[in-house]
């Protein structure tokens, strides 16, 4: 399934170069789609290093359940009824609009590898709401990056490609949320 494409009679194994870029296609995970990253021979899409921590942020515009694999989460006390107002360990929640975004610390300790988190909506893990994660051993330059800068300084396996405007845009919608991202005429056009 091509992520820039809206054409539903696309082969899922091409990419659609004349679709638009900067919409966000749906369902998705951080305004990507699972398939689109493989196709374009990206190794991971969020990268940790083990022994490492991370607090994340998981929203949703409609309800989702959201799954991990391999690692448990540690559930933020959160104002919602729905949950503890405690911290809990869990690989599952729900997570939905109505009830804010939801916290969760992420602590890989030993295991280095890759494992999925995704939608547990059947129909949404199969249309592409899935990310692979990738543990890293933190000297391990070829697992972490994907390539280096003018400087020499790592590039993220989970960040873009320099030709891969729709990661860009993903990214930059990403960190706009809950705001529309700024306009980019390099990505996006006039």
């Amino acid at each position: 399934m091509a992520l820039r494409s809206c054409d539903p009679e696309a082969h899922p194994h091409e990419i659609d170069e004349d679709a638009p870029v900067c919409l966000c296609p749906d369902p998705n995970i951080s305004c990507r789609k699972f398939d689109e990253r493989r196709l374009r021979g990206y190794r991971s899409d969020r990268v940790m290093t083990a022994g490492s921590a991370e607090r994340w942020e998981i929203r949703a515009f409609d309800g989702h359940p959201f799954h991990i694999h391999i690692n448990p989460f540690l559930v933020c006390p959160s104002r919602s009824n729905k949950e503890p107002n405690f911290p809990h360990w869990r690989d599952a929640m729900w997570v939905q609009v109505e009830d804010g975004p939801r916290d969760v610390l992420m602590n890989p300790r030993r295991f280095t590898g890759q494992f999925v988190l995704h939608c547990h909506k059947l129909n949404h893990e199969d249309e592409g709401m899935m990310e692979l994660v990738e543990i890293c051993d933190p000297a391990d330059r070829e697992c972490l990056c994907l390539g280096t800068d003018a400087d020499g300084a790592c590039i993220s396996q989970a960040g873009c490609q320099p030709d891969d405007l729709q990661c860009q845009f993903a990214k930059t919608a990403t960190d706009a949320y809950p705001a529309p991202p700024p306009p980019d005429f390099e990505l996006c056009g006039p």
